[in-house]
């Protein structure tokens, strides 16, 4: 043992520190993957640390009874987290591949264990029998005859590792797959060097660099961590659904939404949310060790959990009272402000509710739309709905309508409530389907959002509307102008203003004809969208403002931008029932129009609605109120012709 080379030991202690210490400051200990790779890395710092004690003190000590009784306890316990890493390592596997369901039964897991437990009884009895090692004073540390067999059984799980890879590499990327078997290859190459060259130690060296690898390339905290909650993130959770997909494994997906998420990181700030959202956790982690529900939780900025529960017999809908007083009793302070998150939960069985991996993330993203207030639903409850259908095939019903001619643009007419009068129209589109009948504009809005496929209809409306006006309608019909939908997706494109350019020439239409109707959260972004906002004001196109009072209101930023008229959003009109909501909607428009804007209202239904938004100071209004006028207006139209 004078002889040892043991710098490559010292060497690589640093590194299982750093690998400590990183994986637990930035929290990568949460989650079956990431404690399983932690204890590894223990094991690893155990062994080498203990073969690096008991070399120092062979080399540097005598081999007094003291000295004899170190070096053997050093070898008992660099054996003992040795091979106890590498049966960690097997279930790793299993874990980083998303296969841990195939051994979920405690005797496939003891099967696995068989190798080291082996181990264990040889190092057991090797006081006696000195199989594995001996130490004395006269030759210090010897090898034990039967060595061989604690390799061998070593190498049953390298063997078993390298196997398992191959047969699951499509679960993992390749620099993923190379970085997990580069600990056995490594391994190998080390115990050959050790083998033939005892005083050469660069084994626990070699597996230094490769846990590094695997923290790196695998791990990949800066992808698999919401950096805001330090919780595993949303990348995680997609690699998991995948995972899933691919091995054909049945799970329980619980998505619990925060629908209010914006609002209230923008009220609370963002760390007082983050501390919430972090209570939030603890109190569904605490209810889970309780009631013993095992699940992975997954978190998405700005409010969205994900938990994959492996009982598919759990009904998360029981879990719902207790967590919530939980949730408020860890949120005390938060709470007594009078903070109210509106929670939505829905279930899913995935594959047998939803079949696709892609189609269960763009789930996730939009059930919130379709839960009528509810707190909790089954998936199913959502997806038999005529709305999420059309919203699911809507790539196909746009191509159908497309190549059958059946898309449509409707326009609306927007009246004078004091003339009487059709002033301007509103362009929206409108879809006939076999499957679906005619889908109205709503529907077809929310659709194209939940979806994103705002861009490719909004180019559509767009162009059809410059041929209306081109071929001379307007003037027929004695309107000024035609409001067309412009999304923040479309205007956020640096050559969109070219396009309209383009679309002005090819069909002779003045820019005073064509008003482009931004979303109330549009007004409040810069940069490209507002450059062309104001490019398009400049050339002559009138700028509206859709759907205010919706919750980003922004008076001071409405009154920078060129905007000549704004659009009421529903909900005022639906409070006014309330005097709260009548004094918000008369101040509201008594504000607008004092900038000045014209002030739009839709939803007119009846005299009574129309008559209070008149008194207020709002005179355009569009509404089922109006349709009797609309009549009259065409019976005058047919009569002078």
């Amino acid at each position: 043992m004078v002889n040892n080379v043991i710098y490559f030991e010292i060497a690589s202690l640093p590194i299982f520190v750093v690998l400590m210490i990183a994986t637990i400051t930035r929290k990568m200990v949460k989650g079956r993957t990431n404690f399983l790779l932690f204890l590894i890395i223990i094991f690893a710092f155990v062994a080498t640390f203990s073969d690096t004690v008991g070399n120092v003190i062979g080399k540097h000590f005598p081999l007094n009874e003291a000295g004899v009784i170190g070096i053997t306890v050093s070898n008992y316990v660099y054996f003992t987290a040795r091979s106890g890493m590498n049966a960690v390592y097997t279930y790793y596997l299993f874990s980083v591949t998303r296969t841990w369901y195939q051994i979920r039964q405690f005797w496939k897991r003891l099967i696995i264990l068989l190798p080291y437990l082996i181990t264990l009884w040889m190092l057991l009895f090797n006081k006696k029998t000195h199989y594995v090692f001996k130490v004395t004073k006269e030759v210090g540390y010897e090898r034990g005859s039967l060595i061989l067999v604690v390799y061998g059984l070593a190498a049953l799980y390298m063997v078993f590792g390298i196997i398992y890879l191959v047969l699951k590499r499509h679960l993992l990327s390749l620099s993923e797959c190379l970085s997990i078997a580069t600990l056995y290859v490594f391994n190998v190459v080390g115990v050959i060097i050790q083998y033939f060259y005892s005083n050469m130690l660069v084994e626990c060296y070699f597996t230094s660099m490769t846990l590094l690898f695997i923290v790196i390339f695998v791990q990949k905290p800066e992808k698999k961590i919401d950096m805001n909650t330090s919780l595993p993130g949303y990348f995680a959770y997609k690699e998991e659904i995948g995972k899933i997909e691919s091995t054909g494994q049945k799970v329980e997906i619980i998505i619990a939404s925060i629908a209010n998420a914006e609002e209230l990181n923008n009220y609370l700030g963002e760390k007082a949310y983050y501390e919430y959202i972090y209570n939030m956790n603890r109190a569904v982690v605490a209810y889970g060790k309780k009631e013993k529900v095992d699940f992975d939780l997954y978190f998405e900025t700005p409010g969205n959990f994900y938990f994959i529960v492996e009982d598919k017999d759990y009904n998360p809908a029981q879990a719902i009272p207790e967590v919530r007083d939980k949730i408020r009793n860890l949120n005390g302070s938060i709470s007594a402000m009078g903070v109210k998150a509106d929670l939505r939960i829905v279930s899913v069985l995935f594959p047998e509710d939803i079949n696709s991996a892609n189609e269960l993330i763009r789930f996730g993203h939009d059930f919130v739309r379709y839960t009528s207030g509810k707190i909790f639903c089954h998936a199913d409850q959502i997806l038999g709905q005529r709305n999420y259908q059309i919203a699911s095939k809507l790539d196909e019903i746009l191509g159908n309508a497309i190549d059958n001619q059946s898309l449509e643009v409707d326009f609306f007419p927007i009246w004078s409530a004091s003339l009487e009068r059709k002033m301007f129209y509103a362009a929206a589109p409108k879809v006939r389907n076999e499957a679906f009948g005619e889908i109205d504009t709503d529907t077809l809005e929310e659709a194209l959002i939940a979806r994103g496929s705002e861009v490719l209809m909004d180019e559509y409306v767009i162009e059809r509307v410059f041929d209306y006006i081109g071929a001379g309608n307007l003037a027929k019909e004695g309107m000024s102008y035609v409001v067309v939908k412009l999304s923040r997706s479309l205007g956020m494109q640096t050559n969109f203003t070219d396009r309209i350019w383009n679309l002005r020439g090819k069909y002779n239409v003045h820019p005073e004809q064509v008003c482009f109707s931004i979303k109330e959260s549009g007004a409040s972004t810069s940069g490209t969208f507002d450059e062309n906002i104001k490019k398009l004001s400049l050339q002559g196109y009138r700028i509206a403002i859709d759907g205010y009072g919706n919750g980003y209101s922004n008076v001071k930023r409405i009154a920078e931008l060129p905007i000549s008229s704004v659009r009421l959003d529903k909900s005022m009109l639906a409070q006014v029932d309330s005097a709260g909501g009548r004094a918000v909607l008369s101040g509201t428009i008594r504000t607008l129009t004092s900038i000045p804007l014209a002030v739009v209202a839709s939803g007119v239904d009846d005299k009574k609605t129309r008559d209070m938004l008149f008194n207020m100071g709002c005179d355009l209004m569009q509404g089922k109120f109006f349709d009797a006028f609309e009549e009259k207006d065409n019976e005058k139209n047919s009569d002078s012709r």
